[in-house]
């Protein structure tokens, strides 16, 4: 529903005010009067005005007074002013104050409502202009911010890889009784842990990794709550508006599956006593409710949206804290949550969507997901193949690999893994160091595997050196940071294979065989 225009009419004569408000009433604005500066200043300070009629001269605080007072107090609601005064300095002296208009008395109707619609007009597209403003802003905090999570998640996962690598061998060879074998996979289980925040802190920033493809939304959600029933509380009751089949979009059935995961999570944890409601409606929608849509500067594609709708009956959020749910690690539960939401909208925005949020204390809250729908057809899953096994001791000779890695706990640790692996290994510092020893084992080589972000010649930088001296050679780039960022951007050769930091000896064999297979 579309509001009426809010006026406020300022004036010490309570005759104009009631005539100009009845005027006004019939075009259907909604007109408040009063008739002295000081009424007008605490209707200000506490209601939402779009336009003031101000009287100058006026007993006690006058006009001028009324607009400076509103200006130190940083009302923005603009000013229109009026007064029987012919004299231009007046309205000079006021424009300079950052009134928009002037009136003379006694002035035409018609001239009134041309100076309120000029008025109003101004105060759209200022309001336009400063919403795009926080907007920008807004993308731009996000966007560094994005940039710096990256960087974070860079470093932090290139130390989780010899973290975690030298974990991995030690467990290797500690016998199956000794003692301290369930320190060290203890501790193997906090590194994986540690490395799941780094990915929901990218995942958050926009950074989702996946395999996108056509989905169902109605069967990829019904996989999930299968896996979910039976942690759902047994006094929670679940209902469930699934349509058979579609709507279709291009996704990564996983990331869905989380989304889905996170919001019945979060539905029931904001449920007391664990007995209440949820509900799932999934359905398709030619339009996008635009009421607390979150990302701010989202804009709907012309496609109809599925909408995936999780509503519950808890305790509800107050429009102070909503403003805030999608922010890492905001909770209104317990301290060392939070990631869940901020994650849900990291996987909606890298597929395209929005996010909204309906709720009331103590009325519960609906959370709708809306993502564009796919024409793509649907193709029937390849079966998934079996785990690679992990030698536990060395292999026979698969071949040999140029290391090339500038963090040496990590090369040392990459090293380990390959020689267990059965591949010989001739390890060089940075770029500069590889080119050098490529020359000079090049018919012994089979593979490199190379860093990304290295002092003097980064990956990008080895790899173009190294097919400009005529390397066909595969390649595999690692990083700690995700494929995406990586791959982005135009780049004169290309790697065989992406290796992302921290991996595992069976992430590291399968990527070997791939690209060696290329």
């Amino acid at each position: 529903m579309i509001r009426s225009p809010r006026i406020l009419i300022v004036d010490d004569e309570p005759r104009i005010c009631h005539s100009m408000k009845n005027l006004l009433s019939t075009q259907d604005y909604d007109v408040q009067t009063c008739f002295n500066g000081n009424d007008a200043l605490g209707f200000l300070r506490q209601e939402t005005f779009d336009l003031v009629l101000l009287d100058i001269f006026m007993e006690g605080m006058d006009g001028f007074q009324v607009i400076e007072n509103k200006i130190n107090q940083k009302i923005d609601t603009p000013v229109i002013i009026m007064t029987g005064v012919s004299s231009t300095d007046t309205a000079i002296k006021a424009l300079r104050m950052g009134a928009i208009d002037y009136l003379k008395k006694p002035f035409g109707t018609q001239e009134m409502f041309l100076s309120i619609e000029k008025g109003l007009s101004k105060r759209k597209l200022e309001k336009k202009r400063r919403s795009d403003e926080r907007q920008t802003a807004q993308r731009q905090k996000s966007e560094s911010l994005g940039r710096m999570a990256g960087s974070i998640a860079h470093h932090f996962n290139n130390q989780l890889s010899a973290v975690m690598g030298n974990l991995e061998i030690a467990l290797e060879d500690v016998p199956l009784d000794a003692g301290y074998r369930k320190n060290l996979f203890q501790a193997m289980m906090a590194a994986h842990k540690a490395a799941a925040v780094s990915r929901q802190m990218l995942i958050y920033f926009g950074h989702a990794l996946g395999r996108y493809m056509p989905v169902d939304l109605p069967e990829s959600s019904r996989k999930t709550l299968s896996i979910l029933t039976s942690a759902i509380p047994e006094g929670m009751n679940l209902v469930i508006d699934f349509p058979d089949s579609g709507p279709v979009i291009h996704a990564d059935p996983i990331l869905i599956q989380q989304v889905l995961a996170n919001l019945i999570t979060n539905a029931w944890e904001s449920i007391s006593n664990n007995q209440g409601s949820i509900g799932l409606t999934i359905r398709t929608v030619d339009q996008v409710s635009t009421t607390n849509h979150f990302p701010i500067d989202w804009q709907p594609q012309n496609v109809p949206h599925a909408c995936l709708e999780v509503s519950d009956t808890g305790c509800g959020i107050s429009g102070i804290d909503i403003g805030k749910l999608f922010d890492p690690f905001f909770t209104t539960k317990f301290t060392g949550r939070g990631m869940g939401l901020p994650v849900v909208m990291g996987i909606v925005k890298a597929h395209n969507g929005c996010i909204t949020v309906d709720s009331e204390p103590g009325r519960g809250s609906t959370f709708r997901i809306y993502i564009p729908i796919s024409t793509e057809k649907i193709t029937l899953p390849l079966d998934q193949e079996k785990p690679t096994k992990v030698p536990t001791r060395k292999v026979e000779n698969r071949g040999t690999v140029l290391l090339i890695e500038d963090e040496e706990m990590v090369r040392n640790m990459a090293k380990a893994m390959l020689i267990r692996l059965g591949y010989a290994v001739i390890e060089a510092q940075d770029g500069v160091e590889a080119v050098r020893l490529f020359q000079e084992h090049q018919n012994e080589i089979d593979c490199v595997l190379s860093d990304l972000t290295m002092p003097r010649m980064n990956g990008w930088e080895t790899l173009t050196a190294l097919r400009e001296k005529g390397a066909d050679v595969p390649v595999i780039l690692a990083s700690g940071y995700d494929e995406n960022t990586v791959m982005a951007g135009d780049h004169p050769e290309l790697p065989q294979a992406f290796l992302n930091k921290p991996y595992s000896m069976a992430a590291l064999k399968d990527v070997l065989l791939e690209a060696i297979r290329l």
